[in-house]
C-alpha cells in the first residue's frame, strides 16, 4: 500500500491546474452540474480521473470520449468531492494511485476562488 505522502508528490508532479474526468452526459450550459462517470472494479465503485488529456486516452487505449471528456479546474473539483468516495488517478497507466476524496482535498487544499468568479 502506497502511503499518502508518496500520493501527494506523485500528484503534485503531474498534475497543473486542471483535472480530466469523464461525464457521463455532455455538460449543459444551461446548467451549472456535471455528472462524473464511475465505474467498477474488483466490486469497489470508483471514479477515475486523468493528470491530462493524454493520459486519459492512454489508460483507455485511444476511445474518444468526445463531449464527455472534460477539464475541470482542479480546485472546483477537490471542493466537491465527498471524503469517503473512492477515486483512481490515472487508472492502468504506471502513475496509477488510489485515493479517497479525503485525500484528495489533503493534496490540494486551495479554495476555489468563487469570489472571483462572481465578479466577472
Amino acid at each position: 500500500m502506497v502511503d499518502f505522502d508518496t500520493k501527494a508528490t506523485l500528484l503534485k508532479s503531474l498534475v497543473g491546474d486542471f483535472f480530466t474526468i469523464i461525464l457521463t452526459e455532455p455538460p449543459d450550459p444551461n446548467n451549472n452540474g456535471i455528472n462524473v462517470q464511475d465505474f467498477i472494479r474488483d466490486g469497489l465503485t470508483y471514479i477515475p480521473f486523468f493528470s491530462s488529456p493524454d493520459a486519459l486516452k492512454e489508460s483507455t487505449k485511444g476511445i474518444d470520449f468526445g463531449k464527455l471528456q472534460y477539464q475541470i479546474d482542479k480546485r472546483l473539483f477537490t471542493e466537491m468531492l465527498y471524503p469517503e468516495q473512492l477515486f483512481v488517478f490515472n487508472p492502468d497507466l504506471p502513475s496509477e494511485t488510489v485515493l479517497t476524496g479525503e485525500e484528495i482535498k489533503k493534496i490540494f487544499p486551495e479554495p476555489f476562488p468563487w469570489n472571483e468568479l462572481l465578479k466577472q
